[in-house]
């Protein structure tokens, strides 16, 4: 999901220059973890998928790839 409000445990600046993707686990319904996802430029993310261990995201007109690493 991605997120449009800022947890209090985060900074502020920190959503200022990222976008944050909240992950829950669709079988259990729980929070899983947070990735912040840096931003180029004013683009922000319209909309992305996640397929295995990448990330695509759409930022206005440009496609994103990214690899999840998870401990």
């Amino acid at each position: 999901m991605l997120s449009s409000l800022v947890a209090d445990n985060d900074n502020r600046q920190v959503r200022r220059h990222h976008e944050i993707i909240d992950v829950f686990s669709l079988d259990k319904g729980v929070y899983i973890y947070t990735l912040y996802i840096p931003l180029t430029g004013k683009e922000r993310i319209t909309d992305f998928l996640v397929k295995g261990n990448r990330l695509f995201a759409l930022c206005d007109h440009t496609l994103n790839a990214y690899s999840i690493i998870t401990d």
